[in-house]
C-alpha cells in the first residue's frame, strides 16, 4: 500500500511518514505486550510453541489501524492483507490494546457495531484507488513425474497449472 499514497492516507488517515514514525514507537511495545502473554504461568505450551503471525509487527499495526478508522469485516481485513479472518481478527485484538495504552487510538471513529462494519463493496467504493481484479485459471498440462495429485484438477478431470492474475489502475 506504500505505493499507492493516496489510498494509504484514506484508509489509515495518516501519511506514510507519520505511520513509519507511529510503528517505530509502537513496535517495541506490541513485542514486549506478546512477550508478556508468552511467559504467563498457565501457557500449556513451551515459549516459541503454537501458531506464528503471518503479518510483521508493523504490518499488524496497519492492520489495528485500518479497523480502527474504517471498521471493516475481519473478512475484508483478510482480504486487503492476504491473511485469514480469523488471523485479522487475532491481529485486531492483539494491537488495538496496545495502541489504547499508549494513548494512540484517537483516530478511532465510533464503533458501527458488528452489523453495520463496511463489507467489501462498501470499501471498494469509498477508495477507488483500492480496486483490484482477481482472475484464476487452469492450462492444461502433461501429467508430471513428480507429485501428480497435487497438479490434477477434479474440475477439469485432468492435470493442469493453477494461475491467478491480479491487476489493478496503476
Amino acid at each position: 500500500m506504500r505505493k499507492h499514497r493516496v489510498v494509504f492516507e484514506h484508509l489509515t488517515g495518516l501519511t506514510v511518514a507519520v505511520f513509519d514514525a507511529l510503528a517505530g514507537d509502537l513496535v517495541p511495545l506490541v513485542e514486549a505486550a506478546h512477550r508478556k502473554g508468552l511467559e504467563r504461568p498457565d501457557r500449556q505450551r513451551a515459549v516459541g510453541g503454537g501458531d506464528h503471525f503471518d503479518l510483521c509487527i508493523a504490518d499488524q499495526l496497519l492492520l489495528a489501524v485500518i479497523w480502527l478508522r474504517q471498521y471493516p469485516t475481519n473478512e475484508v481485513l483478510g482480504f486487503l492483507f492476504g491473511v485469514s479472518d480469523s488471523t485479522a481478527s487475532r491481529v485486531r485484538t492483539r494491537c488495538v490494546p496496545v495502541l489504547a495504552k499508549a494513548g494512540r487510538d484517537t483516530m478511532r471513529m465510533p464503533d458501527p457495531g458488528a452489523p453495520r462494519r463496511k463489507r467489501l463493496p462498501a470499501v471498494l467504493q469509498d477508495t477507488p484507488g483500492l480496486a483490484v481484479i482477481v482472475d484464476s485459471f487452469e492450462q492444461r498440462t502433461q501429467r508430471p513425474k513428480r507429485s501428480p495429485r497435487a497438479y490434477y484438477s477434479g474440475q477439469k478431470k485432468t492435470h493442469t497449472l493453477k494461475s491467478q492474475v491480479t491487476v489493478d489502475e496503476a
